[in-house]
């Protein structure tokens, strides 16, 4: 989930390469404009084979599927939802430049054995760019994190295959709502600028993703001896 930060710093990088330069000090409109919005999405499939043990169907509407969907480490604690049902996952700690970066999601599974549909939903995201001063493009990206709204959503689906084993497909799709600022250029083109950033985040994200998930499966459900 480190992508959702990279995704905020290559877009200040694209558009400050374009000439593009972002301002963060206030407008002096009496209006309020509408917040910046960068969103896209990313499908992807992958092929799950059959183990002779618990099928892929069990182990997605399980909880022992919640850590690879939470993408939480192989060894890691998995937390218990809150009465909202919400996970609350803080990751490792990552260097970033000259930041010690945690970033902490708040997210909901729902498993819904009818439409064979698992969906995780980010339903908001932290990120502690630690006790830092950073200047230039680093202050740029430290305030455009703790400012940005993160919403994101997965949905995974499956069918039977030929070969006894299914096919899993994904949707992903992110989206990020930041505080209107002044931009020389025009919001249109950073918006369209940031939205390719964050497909392209997507896009190379999700199929991981869906592989993880095979592998974790395949690691609990084949049968030994």
């Amino acid at each position: 989930m480190m992508a959702l930060l990279l995704c905020l710093a290559n877009v200040v990088a694209l558009a400050t390469r374009a000439g593009r330069i972002i301002a963060l000090a206030g407008s002096s409109s009496s209006t309020s404009p509408p917040p910046l919005i960068l969103s896209a999405g990313a499908r992807s499939q992958c092929a799950v084979p059959a183990t002779g043990g618990r099928s892929f169907p069990e182990y997605l509407l399980s909880r022992a599927s919640d850590g690879p969907l939470l993408q939480l480490p192989p060894a890691a604690t998995i937390p218990d939802p809150d009465g909202a049902g919400l996970y609350s996952c803080a990751q490792q700690p990552v260097n970033f430049f000259a930041l010690s970066v945690v970033t902490t999601f708040r997210e909901r599974i729902v498993r819904d054995p009818s439409t064979s549909e698992v969906i995780i939903d980010v339903i908001d995201a932290s990120i502690d760019l630690g006790d830092e001063k950073p200047n230039g493009p680093l202050l740029l990206v430290r305030n455009l994190a703790a400012a940005a709204q993160t919403r994101g959503r997965t949905v995974l689906s499956w069918t039977s295959a030929a070969d006894g084993g299914w096919t899993l497909s994904g949707t992903l799709e992110l989206t990020f709502t930041m505080p209107s600022m002044p931009i020389v250029g025009g919001r249109r083109v950073f918006e369209s600028v940031g939205s390719r950033v964050v497909r392209q985040t997507c896009e190379s994200r999700l199929t991981p993703y869906l592989e993880n998930l095979r592998d974790a499966y395949l690691d609990i459900a084949a049968p030994t001896g």
